[in-house]
């Protein structure tokens, strides 16, 4: 038997109708036989023209639809585009269909997505549930020109065309329904007047802060609550209309004064909180000392208690409130937000027995800071009033000269007396006036170098201190010069002494800006001061561009102690083998003077020679030939 095929047409009624026809050839006996069968395949047209017709109607209804509808391949290679795609991606189909998926997504987070995608090629709706697939995924996307836009993929069933998969997906732009929902968790979490976080913000913040020091993050917090005396008086007899407005003005003091150029008292908005009808809170969530938080609460009361200005309100034109502040501790006075909140509260109450004041929950720290709010006062008129002074520290050779002196300053305080830096310094410190106090030591201690040098001295030195934060200002050494330029004193004369510790904190920010220094000041000298008792390493030590080397006094005043003696012995050796100056601090007997010139060190200072001195005492010990011979070679 044979078979064979083909197609043709028939004539019925004077209609032509399409045929299929099959032949079949055979053999009965000796005779052949044929034998012919025709089909009429008039519907498979009819079949090609429906399918025409949907896939037409397809891509039309595809055409009309405002979100994107992309068909991809199982190597989410994109093979249907609507011309959706240049609306939201700012691409014409034509760009986009043969590339892949992710080219319309940013990087990074496709990246986090492709596997997930290729999953759904082989799970359908029924089984997505139970393995954790999601029908529609967020994503952030990237428009042609660099913009990116949430997204969100909306995925069906995949099908199986030929050989490949088909997954239709939809597109959607939501950058106005994810502004909604931030628009709406923003009315949730802050308050509508003064746009401060609420009460359910600030116990979320509050909880997450006390999480962090639970976690064994090492560090104190505070809480302020805050009171404003005599609100419900202006309330009650001026309407709520002022007293909204005056509560508007808060919020603003309250953000503006806590948001100064000072290193330890700067907060977040997101710190500040209205927690009722004129009260506030404040959390510090990170703080050196407990103490810092009465800073902030003296800093609040300044502001608070300013007369309110109402415009727009008649005879109405000045208000004045009080402000009462409890601070609680973290974690002294409470670990958990419910104890350290009352405990704030039964602060607060303590302070409204005073009127416009703070106080600690805690008796012993509301004394502590107190004081250093009294100092931390007194220290900014300090400058203006003339109350700081220099007094001088000799530097002696090996032979008893007095080689340089070093500058520090004293306070002498209108009912104190006179106060050492250890009493003011960390203080000025942490608030910034350390700039201006140092620009003041610099000046003073070149205007007194430079009466020496015109009195027959002209060899001596002089050694200041410069503090972290002077370090880290942009332009010091342009600082520097214009001082020395403006006394009159070559660069050569003056010794900048930084701590070990503050330069070790950042050293490659600590190595350019001492390069930058001496740039600007070509001859100066710079000195690490204490050294020892940070943690230089010798590799940052030989790249630091320093000319001294100062032995802390801890070292030397304990000679006699543990492994002292080796210990100086190893300093000294080193700055030598440096080719640094090295200089003893804190030389109290001979013997220590005879131990230190021993091993190679050939300047001293320290209260063997001398204490430090006023100007004016200095200048007489400076007339006597080599003062302390005796003391550095003793007959």
């Amino acid at each position: 038997k044979a078979e064979a095929a083909g197609t043709g047409t028939a004539h019925s009624g004077g209609f032509e109708i399409p045929l299929d026809m099959g032949f079949l050839y055979g053999e009965t006996g000796d005779e052949p036989e044929f034998s012919v069968e025709f089909r009429d395949i008039s519907y498979r047209g009819s079949l090609e023209q429906e399918l025409s017709a949907l896939r037409e109607n397809y891509v039309l209804l595809a055409e009309t639809a405002t979100d994107v509808i992309l068909q991809i391949d199982g190597s989410l290679e994109i093979l249907f585009a609507n011309s959706a795609v240049i609306r939201i991606f700012g691409y014409e189909r034509e760009e986009v269909e043969r590339q892949h998926l992710g080219s319309l997504f940013a990087p990074g987070p496709f990246s986090q997505y492709e596997e997930i995608l290729k999953r759904y090629f082989v799970i359908d709706d029924a089984d997505r549930k139970e393995s954790g697939l999601l029908s529609t995924l967020e994503i952030l996307g990237q428009r042609k020109d660099g913009e990116f836009i949430p997204l969100e993929i909306s995925l069906g069933n995949s099908r199986g065309i030929g050989d490949n998969r088909i997954l239709t997906c939809i597109v959607r732009d939501i950058s106005l329904r994810k502004k909604a929902e931030r628009r709406l968790k923003y009315l949730a979490y802050h308050d509508k007047l003064t746009s401060l976080g609420n009460r359910d913000r600030f116990h979320e913040t509050l909880n997450r802060v006390l999480e962090g020091i639970s976690n064994g993050e090492g560090r104190y917090a505070a809480l302020l609550y805050l009171d404003l005396d005599g609100f419900k008086k202006v309330n009650d007899s001026m309407g709520h209309e002022i007293g909204d407005v005056i509560l508007k003005a808060c919020a603003g003091r309250l953000s503006n004064c806590l948001r100064e150029g000072d290193q330890v008292y700067r907060i977040q908005l997101e710190d500040i909180f209205r927690v009722g009808g004129d009260e506030f809170t404040i959390l510090l969530p990170v703080i050196n000392d407990p103490e810092d938080a009465a800073i902030v609460a003296n800093r609040v009361i300044g502001s608070i208690t300013q007369p309110f200005s109402i415009d727009g309100w008649g005879s109405i034109s000045n208000v004045s409130l009080g402000v009462s502040i409890g601070i609680a501790v973290v974690p002294k006075d409470g670990e958990d937000g419910t104890t350290l909140l009352r405990n704030a509260d039964t602060a607060m109450y303590r302070a409204k027995e005073r009127g416009n004041s703070f106080r600690f929950f805690t008796e012993d720290m509301n004394s502590k800071a107190i004081e250093r709010v009294m100092i931390e006062e007194g220290l900014r008129g300090a400058l203006s009033k003339e109350e700081l002074t220099l007094v001088y520290h000799p530097i002696v050779d090996e032979r008893g000269d007095i080689n340089s002196f070093e500058a520090l300053v004293r306070w002498n305080h209108p009912e104190r007396g006179l106060i050492s830096p250890d009493g003011f310094i960390q203080i000025a410190e942490d608030t910034g006036l350390i700039i201006p106090m140092g620009k003041w030591i610099l000046m003073t201690a070149c205007r007194h170098l430079k009466m020496l040098h015109e009195r027959g001295f002209g060899s001596l030195q002089v050694s200041v201190n410069v503090s972290p934060m002077q370090l880290q200002e942009e332009n010091m050494g342009e600082t520097v010069r214009g001082i020395l330029e403006k006394e009159e004193i070559s660069p050569s004369s003056v010794i900048l002494e930084l701590t070990e510790t503050a330069i070790m904190n950042n050293p490659d920010m600590a190595i350019a800006k001492m390069e930058d220094i001496k740039r600007i000041n070509q001859g100066i000298r710079i000195a690490i001061d204490d050294f020892g008792t940070g943690y230089s390493s010798l590799s940052y030590l030989s790249l630091f561009p320093v000319d001294h080397l100062k032995v802390d006094k801890s070292f030397v005043m304990n000679l006699d102690r543990g492994n002292n003696s080796k210990i100086t012995r190893t300093i000294i050796s080193l700055g030598q083998n440096l080719g640094l100056k090295v200089v003893a601090e804190g030389v109290e007997t001979a013997e220590q003077a005879g131990f230190l010139r021993d091993k190679g060190c050939h300047y001293f200072q320290g209260n063997l020679f001398s204490v430090p001195l006023r100007f004016e005492a200095l200048e007489e010990l400076l007339s006597r030939e080599s003062p302390y011979a005796g003391e550095i070679n003793p007959r």
